[in-house]
């Protein structure tokens, strides 16, 4: 948020844009303060204000500087200084307008907030009040009067200014002294009777232990029913459990569900842990890489179990192929369709000669192999590193879209066809593959159809039209994808209010990236080499499975290293001369250019010792020559000179 209210200082030339971007900031402060986030907003206006303090002060000083040069003799200058006065003074108007008005708005905002904050503490109070005497009042209900006494005492101690709590320890004590005298009567009463039946000579167990005895029988019941309820608690988790583990077995070891009853549950591994079944909510897909593109993959899962999916093959034709799907059904049923498909395509892979076969034949092998009513919404991929072809065929997906770099535009691509799973595929012609054709820096954005259908607390749904503008927006601005990713994902987080997806969200990003293209010839290393003025020849190269951006890097790196030893070779000569102020400065120049070897921080230790001694040999050559001269006055009797200048030079070196 602090991104954009910086950005308003960045340009000091047009006003228009500066006032936009400082009602834009003032914008985001009110959206805090309507969120009652009174402390983000206080804090973003301080910023504000102590950057339009910082500025004041520097156009105050620049002010300084021009007054000098308006008195200025020469026209040109004088005239150039007057009008810079004129304009610095209108934006110093402006700004010190809107640090009067963030002042005010400050000070507004910081009364809200103490405001706030004193009805939720009266509320925090409230709900204390209300939590104690719920607490008292059960201890009421069970007659204990004396532990209720000591409650409300604490109570009213905690909770001085509740006069209701006074009254009604008045009550509380009144209740607890007629309990006390109550039970007093009572043991008199029993003591009368239990004496007198001693003294007739029966003997016979007193009333209090006969209660006390059926007091302990009743409460062992009850331990025992609760231990009973524990128990019965405790082997239905381990029952679902091991259920769950047997699943996951079968799965992982038929991966089909139709002889379910062929397999000898009792003899399954115990502790087996099924790896598509995810145990967090957030998954980067990080290890996923390909010649020509920069990718940024993200599963954001509602559940434990994610059924947003994404999986990828590298054939031995140079040819890449992955895939997004998005599994409906819910929880373990929705995870194991996943891992059924994902076993499938990793098996009709390793066979792979293209992508209507591979789709035909996933389709139809989970149709046979799960007979439950459900579907997937699905996109495949083939991307031909070698001739630059991205290919395509989905169903039921949301749009796609492809953000052309030149015309500044996105195109959006609609899916088509039956999704996965709904029916036998009869042929392969019914399949429509489809060619994207991208240039550098054209952008793909895809994603799972959640991000289109949630919604904010007004229950308005976030739709396409604004799935569309905030990715065109941030693909304008960035290339990286993982950058488009993250400001995308802030728009549909701002736009829902922070509140959780009700469902899988998944991001796929890639930019083409013909710096990661493979090097096809040598008349393309050699356009490399033009361009980076190297000197090495083609037969120095090697080229074979090598990226632009790889070789780039090594002749980056190979020209580091030359001029590195260039700068060394210079340090080198600087220190044999005893140069060392000069060796200094050449250190630190060469750290700041980004150069870093162990020789230069020998160069730079030796350097600032030899600085100090090399300072005191001149401050003492300096003295000598002072003396010198100060002697040839002396005698000739220039006196008045000669104790100035000696006590010009005890004050400043205390030296004679």
């Amino acid at each position: 948020m602090f991104g954009d209210f910086f950005n308003l200082f960045k340009n000091k030339t047009q006003e228009t844009e500066l006032i936009n971007d400082f009602d834009k900031a003032l914008y985001f402060i009110r959206t805090y303060e309507k969120a009652a986030d009174y402390k983000t907003a206080i804090m973003a206006t301080r910023e504000l204000i102590l950057k339009h303090k910082s500025w004041i002060n520097y156009y105050e000083e620049s002010l300084k500087r021009l007054y000098s040069l308006e008195a200025s003799n020469i026209d040109a200058v004088s005239n150039d200084a007057r009008d810079k006065i004129k304009k610095i003074k209108d934006w110093l108007d402006i700004l010190y307008k809107r640090l009067g008005k963030l002042d005010s708005r400050l000070l507004e905002l910081e009364k809200i907030k103490f405001k706030a904050d004193e009805k939720l503490k009266l509320k925090v109070e409230n709900e204390k009040i209300k939590f104690r005497a719920k607490e008292i009042k059960e201890t009421l209900s069970r007659k204990d009067y004396t532990k209720a006494l000591q409650q409300w005492k604490k109570f009213v101690f905690d909770f001085q200014w509740n006069k209701d709590a006074l009254n009604l320890l008045q009550k509380i004590q009144r209740m607890h002294d007629k309990d006390k005298t109550s039970k007093e009567k009572e043991k008199a009463k029993k003591d009368r009777i239990t004496k007198t039946l001693q003294e007739a000579g029966i003997t016979n167990v007193s009333v209090e232990e006969k209660s006390k005895t059926w007091l302990f029988w009743e409460n062992l019941k009850l331990e025992i029913k609760e231990m009973k309820r524990k128990w019965h608690e405790r082997t239905d988790y381990i029952k679902r459990m091991k259920t769950l583990n047997s699943l996951e077995m079968l799965l992982a070891k038929t991966w089909s569900i139709n002889n379910i009853s062929n397999l000898d549950m009792e003899n399954m591994e115990k502790d087996w842990v099924f790896s598509v079944i995810h145990s967090w909510t957030e998954k980067d897909i990080w290890d996923f890489d390909t010649y020509g593109f920069d990718f940024f993959g993200k599963i954001i899962g509602k559940d434990k179990i994610i059924w947003d999916t994404f999986g990828h093959y590298k054939t031995m034709t140079n040819k890449v192929i992955f895939y997004f799907w998005d599994a409906t059904g819910h929880w373990v049923q929705a995870g194991f369709t996943v891992a059924i498909l994902s076993k499938i395509f990793f098996e009709f892979t390793k066979n792979y000669k293209q992508l209507q076969d591979l789709v035909f034949q996933s389709n139809n092998s989970l149709k046979e192999k799960i007979k439950w009513k459900s579907f997937i919404t699905w996109i495949f991929f083939e991307w031909d590193y070698a001739k630059g072809s991205l290919k395509m065929v989905w169903a039921w997906h949301p749009p796609l879209y492809v953000y052309r770099r030149k015309e500044w535009t996105s195109e959006k691509i609609i899916p088509g066809w039956l999704a996965l799973w709904v029916r036998n595929i009869p042929n392969l012609a019914s399949m429509k593959i489809k060619d994207i054709p991208l240039e550098n820096g054209d952008v793909i954005f895809g994603y799972t159809d959640w991000i289109v259908e949630t919604k904010n607390a007004e229950w308005v749904m976030y739709l396409l039209d604004r799935v569309e503008k905030s990715f065109t927006k941030h693909a304008k601005l960035f290339l990286s994808p993982k950058k488009i990713y993250e400001w995308v994902l802030a728009d549909v987080n701002n736009f829902k209010w922070g509140l959780e997806f009700d469902d899988d969200v998944s991001f796929f990003i890639f930019t083409r990236n013909t710096n990661k293209d493979l090097i096809a010839n040598k008349e393309e290393l050699e356009q490399i080499l033009k361009e980076t003025n190297s000197k090495k020849s083609l037969k120095e190269i090697q080229i074979k499975k090598r990226t632009k951006e790889e070789i780039i890097e090594e002749l980056k790196q190979e020209k580091h290293e030359r001029e590195l030893k260039v700068r060394l070779e210079r340090l080198d000569r600087l220190a044999k001369i005893w140069e060392y102020h000069k060796l200094k400065q050449e250190v630190l120049m060469y750290y700041r250019e980004g150069f870093i070897h162990d020789k230069m921080k020998f160069y730079l230790e030796k350097a600032i010792a030899n600085e100090q001694k090399v300072m005191i040999m001149k401050m003492e050559e300096k003295l000598d020559r002072k003396y010198k001269t100060l002697i040839e006055l002396y005698k000739k009797w220039e006196y008045e000179i000669v104790v100035k200048e000696a006590m010009d030079v005890i004050f400043k070196n205390w030296k004679i």
